[in-house]
């Protein structure tokens, strides 16, 4: 995977499960953790406005 991949969240436990089913783009990675854009949402925490997942809550990605 790699920033600018679109993928589905598919678990996300540390977000309360409210993310799950939706669907982003990568902007960012670091150490092991995708920053990713969820479309009609920002995660105010985090400076980049993005939710921070690792591999094993993302699908495989939808290149563009």
């Amino acid at each position: 995977m790699k920033v600018g991949d679109t993928v589905k969240v598919v678990k996300c436990e540390q977000y309360n499960r409210k993310y799950e089913g939706l669907t982003g783009e990568i902007i960012r990675e670091y150490k092991g953790m995708f920053g990713v854009l969820i479309e009609g949402h920002k995660n105010h925490s985090s400076s980049y406005g993005c939710y921070w997942l690792s591999l094993i809550h993302i699908s495989e990605p939808t290149r563009h």
